[in-house]
């Protein structure tokens, strides 16, 4: 694992948007789908889709990905 995170990048690595904002933009409670929500964007951070830190560009991708906010 040292050697995949070298330059400490991925452990540094913050979630863009919070579990209260996904919350409130799905207009749903706290649940399993958070969690689910927040991997899905943490992936795109890490595939390169959603810059680091960047939550306007989290903000748009989710909105390219409705279906997660509504899946339990």
């Amino acid at each position: 694992m040292a050697v995949l995170d070298a330059g400490g990048e991925v452990s540094r690595l913050r979630d863009p948007l919070s579990g209260d904002e996904l919350m409130a933009s799905a207009g749903r409670g706290p649940g399993p789908w958070v969690g689910r929500v927040k991997n899905a964007i943490r992936d795109a951070v890490l595939d390169g889709t959603i810059p680091p830190g960047d939550a306007d560009s989290a903000r748009r991708w989710l909105e390219q990905h409705r279906d997660l906010l509504s899946t339990d």
